[in-house]
């Protein structure tokens, strides 16, 4: 019996990077998966990935800056398997420029992603877990949740507003068994780290760089975040709510 027997789980952005690792440590738990992103080869590919794990999954092509595609994304996963146990909202896009240089598109763009998605999954999922007796929602923040980086206001911003999001969940729905909590991951060897590391002038000096300002002398690999939000998926976490799971490796001790 893996630790999400039983479970039906919702992963955004489930179809690259974060979203897919944790899509196959959820499958490997026994979680029945809805899986959501915006390209229908990958999602095909991710849903194939999970069924060879032995978990019963469907791919739902979903734009989480459409408040309606979200909620026909929670209806069709109470049509498929009848409830939802865990929402993880993985979607994100990362826009880096200095403060001054962010254009309006940009910045819709960032929080209609990064805080509108999660937002809108949690509005229509919220409901049914309610009727469920209970449920986890795991929202993706980050290390920049905590500090602003040099050319990247934006992000840092709406990892922010996530942490108020979340909070605000556990508090108004805890009396429900909701909870809710922050994943916080830090670089991983994922498509969106490695695609800053190659902009760089350098891109091997820049990645040594970011090694070496961890205590453990390396990156995350995706599959430790998939663990991490297993966990706070799980009844290993049943107490854990309206807070954070710092998953970084240490970097932020150089900056705390």
């Amino acid at each position: 019996m893996g630790m999400l027997s039983g479970k039906v789980a919702i992963i955004t952005g489930a179809t690259r990077g974060l979203g897919y690792a944790g899509a196959l440590e959820f499958a490997k738990e026994g979680a029945k998966l809805v899986l959501a992103g915006t390209n229908e080869k990958l999602g095909a590919k991710v849903q194939a990935a999970t069924k060879e794990l032995g978990a019963e999954s469907v791919f739902v092509k979903t734009d989480v800056t459409d408040e309606m595609q979200c909620k026909a994304l929670i209806d069709k996963a109470v049509e498929v398997f009848g409830t939802i146990h865990v929402l993880y909202n993985n979607a994100g896009v990362d826009i880096s420029a200095p403060v001054i240089e962010y254009t309006k598109e940009q910045m819709d763009k960032s929080f209609s992603i990064n805080f509108g998605g999660s937002f809108f999954c949690c509005k229509y999922a919220i409901p049914v877990m309610i009727k469920n007796g209970g449920g986890s929602i795991i929202n993706t923040g980050s290390i920049a949740s905590f500090k602003a980086n040099n050319n990247n206001m934006m992000y840092s911003a709406t990892k922010f507003a996530l942490l108020a999001l979340t909070k605000a969940i556990a508090m108004e729905y805890g009396k429900y068994n909701i909870r809710c909590n922050t994943l916080c991951p830090g670089y991983n060897n994922s498509e969106m780290v490695n695609q800053y590391f190659d902009s760089q002038p350098d891109p091997a000096a820049a990645r040594q760089a970011c090694y070496n300002v961890h205590p453990l002398g390396r990156i995350g690999e995706p599959h430790e975040q998939g663990k991490a939000a297993v966990f706070l998926a799980s009844d290993n976490s049943t107490f854990m709510t309206g807070t954070e799971l710092l998953n970084d490796g240490g970097i932020l001790c150089w900056y705390s």
